[in-house]
């Protein structure tokens, strides 16, 4: 996931904000049952803006729901409670069901999920939803069940 504006926020207000970010994060992630990535060796990366999560295969259907809806809520209980002061949290978030490789968690999955949470659609559409709809999270999901008709990296010939 990626804090979109981050970077045109003031640097006294950066911290503060992230941190407002993991409040929601930890919060939310406790609501809907799911492990705090942070607390496995290798499975979160801080990008300063956002994070990277590797989640447990285990838990890929609750990250769509109920994980998606609570984040929503939360961020719109933080836009609604926040000083006037203090920046807005919108997300862009995407999500890939993919395979990688261990323990480092390399592999065409990451890379996807990446390029795809910072293309220019994925940028576009929360800009678009936030002005018709007034929503701060944006998500975008990648994986073999969406991918295969996409992005072919290992063509296959069929007669």
């Amino acid at each position: 996931m990626d804090m979109q504006g981050y970077s045109q926020i003031w640097e006294a207000k950066m911290v503060p904000v992230r941190s407002d970010l993991d409040d929601v994060l930890t919060n939310v992630l406790a609501h809907v049952g799911l492990q705090d990535q942070r607390d496995r060796p290798g499975a979160y990366k801080d990008t300063g803006d956002g994070a990277i999560f590797v989640m447990p295969a285990k838990d890929i259907a609750r990250l769509v729901d109920p994980l998606l809806k609570h984040l929503h809520t939360a961020l719109v209980r933080y836009d609604r409670e926040r000083l006037a002061s203090a920046p807005a949290i919108r997300l862009r978030a995407a999500v890939h069901v993919g395979p990688l490789s261990l323990p480092d968690h390399r592999g065409d999955a990451i890379n996807d999920v990446c390029r795809l949470l910072d293309s220019q659609v994925v940028r576009a559409g929360l800009t678009v939803a936030r002005s018709s709809s007034r929503t701060d999270l944006v998500t975008f999901m990648y994986g073999s069940l969406t991918s295969d008709g996409v992005i072919c990296r290992r063509p296959v010939i069929i007669d």
